[in-house]
């Protein structure tokens, strides 16, 4: 019994040290590994995709007067990367980033406010000014006008249905209706 306790301890001590000594040496994540999202809030839209893909709910969208309040409370995420994904334009990426001690749970928190675009005849709320921004640049290009020439665009949706009507109306005569 006594050899085989000494075999034992033989084989342990030949074999060296297993483990990490994290707390006391950084530890390097493996490749692939998810850490604290990190946001770049030049390349928002404010489109609301990320919030939408949040399983923790952690990403809140809320419109404030003139500006929509995004606030990204990392306290409560969960790092699986469906923001990331759900991005359209690369706004949010997935950092190696994992030791997130912090005395105040203002530290894991980051608010943006992005100016919101209303319709120009009703006031309701169109989008973001980056989104009505960014769609404008992209039709003009593919329509090959100016930007400025697409009023259609800070129009909300109900007051744009009512603007076709009342111009398919205009154009078919009045026998078509009979």
């Amino acid at each position: 019994m006594i050899t085989s306790k000494l075999k034992e301890a033989l084989i342990c001590f030949r074999a060296g040290r297993v483990t990490l000594r994290y707390p006391f040496e950084p530890s390097v994540p493996p490749e692939g590994f998810r850490g604290q999202p990190q946001l770049d809030i030049t390349k928002c839209l404010g489109c609301g995709a990320c919030s939408m893909a949040c399983p923790t709910r952690c990403i809140e969208v809320t419109n404030e007067a003139e500006q929509r309040r995004m606030e990204y409370c990392f306290d409560r995420c969960s790092y699986c990367g469906e923001c990331a994904e759900a991005c359209p334009e690369g706004g949010i990426t997935m950092s190696s980033e994992f030791e997130l001690a912090t005395d105040s749970v203002t530290d894991l928190r980051t608010v943006a406010y992005l100016d919101l675009v209303r319709c120009e005849s009703c006031g309701e709320v169109v989008g973001t000014a980056r989104e009505i921004d960014k769609l404008a640049q992209e039709l003009a290009t593919k329509m090959n006008v100016a930007a400025d020439s697409m009023p259609w665009l800070r129009w909300c949706a109900r007051c744009k249905r009512e603007s076709s009507l009342a111009t398919a109306q205009v154009l078919q005569p009045a026998e078509a209706h009979l």
